[in-house]
């Protein structure tokens, strides 16, 4: 359906759609979503795809309104409909968890897949775990090493250290070392904990870097503030 240009109470529907766009760039917060509840649920209902996805978004995290998982799958399953990657997504997460749905792998799967031929990144990631994991698919690892590194390539971080570990142990790909130090240091310096500790991993063993000691503590270090307790181990693994 296409949207109509202007909402009941005569606001603009591109106007809607610029304000929710500002917050998936996080340019707002989600307090600010709540005054411009009455406009988006009005926007949602007469077909903006982003205004229906933030409907969902707001009923999932009770923003402003009761936390309602029924309404959120409701205005999600439409978005997704209309080819909303974020909801499609979103889908595949609550299918493969059953979360206000009833678990189905083969559900979540559908979605998942939906969203990554749109190239979003988060479903890129689910579908290279639910390969390395055998989980509603025959476990692949080649499989699962191409879905992350699209989704690496994004910038996912979680991606980004499981590529890195795959290179590490030539999970689903040819072993090289040097790709594996590349990859944990992108994630951890976004902030992945776990990639920090594989890199000082690295860094103490001399695997594909020359053995550094201070660079092992020091990512060890940094992995400890990032919440990894083995971090916490200062003087190695």
């Amino acid at each position: 359906m296409r949207p109509l240009r202007k909402t009941p109470t005569g606001k603009s529907v591109i106007a809607v759609d610029r304000f929710i766009k500002r917050f998936t760039l996080g340019k707002l917060a989600r307090k600010d979503l709540i005054p411009k509840l009455k406009l988006i649920r009005e926007a949602a209902e007469i077909g903006s795809v982003n205004a229906e996805a933030c409907l969902a978004f707001i009923f999932d995290n009770g923003i402003g309104v009761k936390k309602d998982l029924s309404k959120a799958v409701f205005w999600y399953k439409i978005a997704a409909s209309h080819k909303n990657a974020h909801a499609q997504s979103w889908l595949g997460y609550a299918y493969g968890n059953g979360v206000g749905v009833k678990k189905s792998f083969s559900k979540a799967l559908f979605w998942d897949r939906k969203a990554a031929k749109q190239g979003y990144a988060p479903a890129e990631y689910n579908l290279g775990q639910a390969y390395a994991e055998g989980v509603g698919v025959r476990n692949n690892l080649s499989k699962a090493v191409f879905w992350w590194r699209k989704s690496a390539l994004q910038g996912h971080v979680s991606a980004r250290c499981n590529l890195g570990k795959a290179y590490e142990t030539g999970g689903g790909v040819t072993r090289n070392l040097s790709e594996a130090v590349k990859w944990y240091k992108k994630a951890a310096n976004q902030g992945d904990g776990l990639a920090a500790y594989n890199l000082g991993r690295c860094f103490d063993a001399g695997f594909g870097v020359r053995r550094n000691k201070k660079k092992a503590i020091a990512w060890f270090r940094y992995a400890a503030r990032m919440g990894f307790i083995k971090g916490s181990v200062l003087n190695g693994p």
